[in-house]
């Protein structure tokens, strides 16, 4: 479910780039970054969850699954790479920031062009299954910001307005789905969360 407000912020975040030693060393003598050093980082990017992805430590291991199960969740991954100014963060929401869903999303957009993403999803899921399909879900409302998805309720578009107010969208329905297929859920070694 996606929040109809778009909230206008101060920038909220920063995104700084690190220079590793060698590459520092090199620009600094004025010769020019290897190439293959520089190829190197951007494998080793591509082959990691991106930066710009923050989730708390206890969804932490279910995004891991994902990461290594899920080609669909790969491929939202690396959307959201090409968008260095976004940051997105994925959490459990209380009932006032889930309002009457499983999940919600939350827009920030900054005069500075950058855009934050608070992805809340239901604690009371409980089902590791579950939170799979609204991560991604979720995300998905994230990649259509980012598309520029018209959010306008009509069948043809697959969009419609929920009770709630918030509107919901068939390719987040489907992306969730699929991410949640992919992942083999009922072989996750124990919950994140112990139950009380």
């Amino acid at each position: 479910m996606m929040s109809t407000r778009v909230r206008r912020a101060l920038p909220a975040f920063s995104i700084l780039f690190a220079l590793s030693p060698a590459d520092a060393s090199s620009r600094q003598a004025g010769r020019p970054v290897d190439q293959s050093v520089a190829i190197g980082h951007q494998a080793a990017d591509e082959a990691r969850i991106p930066v710009n992805l923050a989730v708390i430590p206890t969804l932490r291991p279910v995004v891991d699954k994902m990461w290594h199960q899920s080609p669909t969740f790969k491929a939202q991954c690396a959307r959201l790479r090409q968008t260095p100014s976004l940051l997105v963060n994925v959490r459990f929401g209380n009932a006032s920031q889930l309002a009457a869903g499983r999940g919600r999303t939350d827009f920030r957009r900054s005069p500075r062009h950058t855009m934050r993403a608070d992805i809340y999803i239901d604690l009371e899921l409980r089902s590791v299954h579950h939170w799979i399909e609204m991560i991604a879900h979720e995300l998905e409302h994230v990649i259509e910001q980012l598309d520029d998805v018209e959010l306008t309720p009509a069948d043809r578009h697959g969009v419609y307005l929920t009770a709630g107010g918030a509107f919901e969208t068939a390719r987040a329905l489907h992306i969730g789905q699929t991410v949640a297929r992919e992942v083999d859920a009922e072989a996750y070694s124990g919950s994140p969360l112990r139950r009380r």
